[in-house]
């Protein structure tokens, strides 16, 4: 059975082999490198191996990426990129600092990324909403998308081909209001601006609706993957501000996704317990990464009786215990994923990755999970 079918079979509940293995980006990427924060993955040895294990051994799951400021799903607002510019760059060091210029007709706005060299993630070190009146100003933008070129896209997954399949990532209407904002701000506003904060997810919405439909019009799938979610979940946010926040908008998008016939996935951390009947009922096919407690509020075999078998859950390994843990404990873990013995609609995850130079531990461990997952996943 090639990754491919392995993947979606699991996705629709049909038999397979084994459970599949999906150990994120960036085991999948090795034609996308990024000079400044990627250059590790080429120069190190240990990450050049496990990739290559990964490769032969497991399922892959290209994450295509929408959601920088100049993706066309970003979290500014999901603003159409063309009224996105680099102001400047500098460098202090190993860090490298991008200013960007957001256009629109009520004034400009400025939004500042930091890079660390070969560490592969950014940080967001200045919002381009500091005010109300910065609000408004993005909110008058027009937010009609231009048209999208996805060559790379087909060249990804033909290059991938039955090995695994392309995962197209959108952010959540919300996400993409919170990340405009620092985000204690964005908590004080879902109380004291609350009008405001529906008005702007509602045209997040109508946005990102409308790249997802250039999407499916262009062929693209089979896994739409709604990121972000876990910025309204309670306790963050209260369960009604999750209803007219998040599921409102994700159960319309799912429709869509359906309706083209590919799948919809959420990525959401922390505590899920409270939503995961919502989810269902939203047509949520996957969901990850499912974190036990204290990360979470729920284990991995009590999400399996929440959702039955109307969800893939895909996880639930912490990073962190693959970076400390002693390899005999993450196969244990592995074993105690099946005990209840169902094994259908499971995707053996991880909730995050390296993002700069592995250790022997991480290594090791990595390893272990993956055959720990081929030996106790199979059928």
């Amino acid at each position: 059975m090639t990754g491919k079918e392995r993947i979606l079979k699991t996705l629709k509940g049909k038999p397979v082999d084994r459970v599949p293995i999906w150990l994120l980006d960036p085991f999948a990427n090795d034609m996308v490198i990024d000079d400044w924060t990627e250059k590790w993955m080429t120069d190190d040895p240990l990450f050049i191996d496990l990739r290559d294990y990964y490769w032969e051994n497991c399922e892959l799951i290209f994450e295509y990426k929408t959601l920088s400021p100049f993706g066309i799903c970003n979290r500014i607002l999901a603003t159409p990129p063309r009224y996105i510019r680099v102001k400047y760059e500098k460098y202090e060091g190993d860090t490298k600092i991008i200013v960007y210029q957001v256009k629109t007709p009520k004034g400009d706005l400025q939004y500042v990324e930091k890079y660390e060299k070969n560490i592969a993630t950014p940080w967001s070190v200045e919002h381009p909403l500091k005010t109300l009146d910065d609000a408004k100003k993005l909110i008058s933008v027009d937010g009609t998308p231009e048209e999208i070129d996805f060559t790379d896209f087909f060249k990804i997954r033909d290059h991938i081909g039955d090995r695994g399949v392309m995962m197209i990532l959108i952010n959540t209407p919300v996400v993409t209001v919170s990340s405009s904002f620092k985000f204690e701000d964005f908590l004080v506003y879902t109380i004291t601006e609350y009008d405001l904060i529906k008005e702007m997810t509602h045209i997040a919405y109508e946005r990102i609706e409308a790249v997802i439909k250039q999407c499916v019009d262009a062929g693209l799938g089979p896994i739409f993957r709604l990121m972000g979610s876990e910025q309204c979940t309670p306790p963050m946010n209260s369960l009604g501000k999750y209803l007219n926040l998040v599921y409102k908008y994700e159960k319309d998008l799912i429709e869509k996704i359906h309706e083209s016939g590919n799948f919809a996935a959420v990525h959401c951390h922390g505590n899920v317990r409270t939503v995961l009947p919502y989810m269902v009922k939203a047509g949520v096919d996957m969901l990850d990464p499912v974190e036990a407690p204290p990360s979470g509020d729920v284990t991995f075999s009590e999400a399996k009786q929440i959702v039955g078998r109307n969800m893939t859950l895909a996880g639930n390994f912490q990073y962190d215990d693959l970076s400390r843990e002693a390899p005999e404990r993450i196969r244990e873990q592995v074993k105690n994923l099946f005990a209840d013995g169902q094994k259908d609609h499971v995707i053996i995850s991880c909730t995050g990755y390296p993002i700069t130079y592995m250790g022997e531990s991480l290594y090791r461990n990595y390893k272990e999970l993956i055959d720990a997952g081929i030996a106790y996943g199979s059928f």
